[in-house]
């Protein structure tokens, strides 16, 4: 397969996509979005799940051929921190509303955990594959 021109690959935007769709989740939770479509209050561990594997899912189109099992493991912890980050900041915060920019700058801070994991293990696993 080859790469566009301008270097966005199509995995790249499938995992970005995915992202999205945890951000704008958390933030249907947060806003009571889920409450009336599923006609009563969501689990708060069931929506955890599903930012979870919404991550992990995230994780493997981001991540490299070789290294997909950790790019699913840190995947799945950049999704769960970015949901619980923001519950948090809304919770501690007492915020009424959230403008957009905000709740994806607070989910992409909640990711960050993951995203430094899998650089630490990449590093590891790469230099055990060099010797």
């Amino acid at each position: 397969m080859t790469k566009p021109a301008y270097g966005i690959t199509w995995n790249f935007k499938v995992g970005s996509l995915l992202f999205v769709i945890n951000v704008v989740l958390s933030m249907m939770y947060w806003a009571g979005m889920l409450r009336e479509i599923m006609h009563g209050q969501p689990n708060y561990s069931l929506v955890l799940v599903v930012c979870t594997l919404i991550g992990c899912l995230s994780g493997l189109f981001y991540g490299l051929k070789e290294n997909w099992i950790l790019a699913f493991i840190t995947g799945g912890i950049s999704g769960a921190g970015s949901f619980v980050v923001f519950d948090w900041y809304t919770r501690i915060f007492h915020k009424t509303s959230v403008f957009h920019y905000e709740g994806v700058l607070i989910c992409a801070a909640g990711a960050v955990p993951g995203l430094i994991l899998f650089i630490i293990l990449y590093k590891i696993f790469d230099k055990k594959k060099a010797e």
